[in-house]
């Protein structure tokens, strides 16, 4: 009987000595719960809005990322700024160009250019038109393209993809030699410059894209990702209307043929 009460005595002892760890007491000399605490804290944070914005943390990466992936179509027209120029070529006809005769339309929305051997240098130019002097090229415009194209062969080639010209120190964009992509600009004293940015395959599509930032950063992307970049370079800011958006010329640079393929031209700059 005895071992009977004491057992159900300790059993009262034990129930009455388990608490709810959330309502409990932070310490002796604080009323506080460790509940009202963890929402406090809470609250906190949710009202910081520098919160997860420290280097390696999650909104600090986000903004870092090149590509922001959303589900298609899910960023919608009331949440664009609109306010870049912007020019979006479809390669459908050769109307708005000045071509060479190696130029045709090739295909849904792509042009071929068509160059028979070394001697044969072919292009194709869209130019400004009535526009050009609003729509302004100059790199404090923060300027980007993009395309996508492909070569027959990857030996005895040469070409460029450009906003601007080849010869007036004042383009930038991409060069084809041979198995190579570069990502390119002249400076204002037309002097070439080069980065390598991709090896080539024959009959391979690339979606190549330049960006720049100004004043002193060009960026380089194929297929969506980071290629290459020149930075701390000093832009020419003295070109202030579009010479040719954009500027493509192409050539085998042999007795063999050799065909360069472009799908669509888009281009836009700031106000």
């Amino acid at each position: 009987m005895k071992k009977t009460i004491y057992l159900i005595l300790l059993f009262i002892f034990l129930i009455m000595a388990i608490q709810t760890w959330g309502g409990m007491q932070k310490s002796a000399d604080d009323d506080e719960t460790i509940e009202q605490a963890i929402a406090r804290l809470i609250a906190v944070h949710e009202g910081d809005s520098k919160a997860h914005l420290g280097e390696g943390e999650s909104l600090q990466s986000h903004k870092n990322e090149d590509v922001i992936d959303h589900p298609a179509y899910s960023v919608l027209d009331d949440k664009m700024a609109f306010d870049r120029h912007s020019i979006d070529l479809e390669m459908n006809n050769l109307d708005v160009f000045s071509a060479t005769g190696g130029v045709e339309v090739n295909g849904i929305k792509t042009l071929s250019i068509y160059s028979a051997n070394s001697s044969s240098l072919q292009g194709v130019f869209g130019l400004g038109g009535d526009l050009a002097s609003m729509s302004e090229f100059a790199f404090s415009k923060n300027p980007r393209f993009l395309t996508s194209f492909s070569v027959s062969a990857i030996t005895n080639t040469l070409g460029y993809i450009l906003v601007g010209e080849t010869d007036e120190g004042n383009g930038f964009g991409f060069k084809i030699q041979n198995n190579k992509l570069f990502g390119l600009y002249f400076d204002s004293d037309n002097v070439e410059h080069l980065v390598e940015i991709q090896t080539l395959v024959a009959n391979t599509i690339y979606k190549i894209e330049a960006r720049v930032s100004y004043p002193n950063t060009i960026e380089f992307f194929v297929n969506n990702s980071f290629a290459g970049s020149f930075s701390g370079v000093d832009l020419n800011i003295t070109m202030t209307v579009i010479p040719s958006i954009p500027w493509i010329d192409f050539k085998s640079t042999t007795s063999t043929s050799r065909t360069l393929y472009i799908r669509g031209f888009y281009w836009e700059a700031d106000l």
